[in-house]
C-alpha cells in the first residue's frame, strides 16, 4: 500500500496516512465500550462493510478515495480490535477459553499469512479487489453464524468442546 501511496500521492502522505493507521487504535476503547453496550455483531458487520469499502476506495485511482480509504480502513481497525478480544470472553468459559484463544490466534496469523503471500504474488492494484473479495467471502461464512445469539453460541461451543 505503502508504494502506491508514494506512487500516486508523493512521500509526504505515506507518513500522513501511516500515522492514521498508528493513532486510529486510540480509539478503540471507545468502540469497544459502545460494543459493550449495543452489541459486538452490529460492530463486526459494521467493520467488514468499511473494510470492504475502504479497499474498493484504495483500488479505485482518484487521490482524494485513496486518502478516504485509507481513513476508513484504520477506523475499521480501530473498531476490530477490541471486538474481537471481547468476543473471545463472550463466547468462552473457564474450560475452554484456552482452546478459543488459540483458535482465534491461529485463524488470525493465518490471515496474516495468507496476506504477506498474496502480496507477494499480486503487486499490483489488484491486492485490494482481492482482499474485498476475502472479507465479503468471510462474511458469508461468518454471518449465518449471527442468527444465534452469543449465549446460544457459547452453548454451541461448550457442547462441541466438551464431546
Amino acid at each position: 500500500m505503502h508504494k502506491i501511496i508514494k506512487e500516486k500521492l508523493g512521500l509526504t502522505y505515506v507518513t500522513f496516512l501511516a500515522a492514521i493507521f498508528t493513532l486510529a487504535p486510540l480509539f478503540s476503547y471507545f468502540f469497544g465500550t459502545w460494543s459493550d453496550y449495543s452489541g459486538r455483531k452490529k460492530w463486526i458487520i459494521s467493520a467488514q462493510i468499511l473494510l470492504t469499502t475502504g479497499l474498493i476506495f484504495l483500488f479505485v485511482s482518484q487521490v482524494w478515495l485513496l486518502i478516504i480509504g485509507g481513513i476508513i480502513l484504520s477506523v475499521a481497525f480501530a473498531i476490530l480490535l477490541p471486538i474481537f478480544t471481547a468476543l473471545l470472553g463472550d463466547i468462552s468459559n473457564d474450560q475452554n477459553v484456552s482452546y478459543l484463544a488459540a483458535l482465534f490466534w491461529m485463524a488470525r496469523n493465518i490471515g496474516l499469512l495468507s496476506a504477506l503471500i498474496l502480496s507477494r504474488l499480486f503487486i499490483s492494484e489488484k491486492i485490494f479487489l482481492i482482499s474485498a473479495g476475502v472479507i465479503i467471502l468471510y462474511s458469508l461464512i461468518i454471518w449465518p453464524i449471527f442468527r444465534f445469539s452469543l449465549n446460544e453460541i457459547k452453548k454451541r461451543l461448550e457442547k462441541e468442546i466438551n464431546s
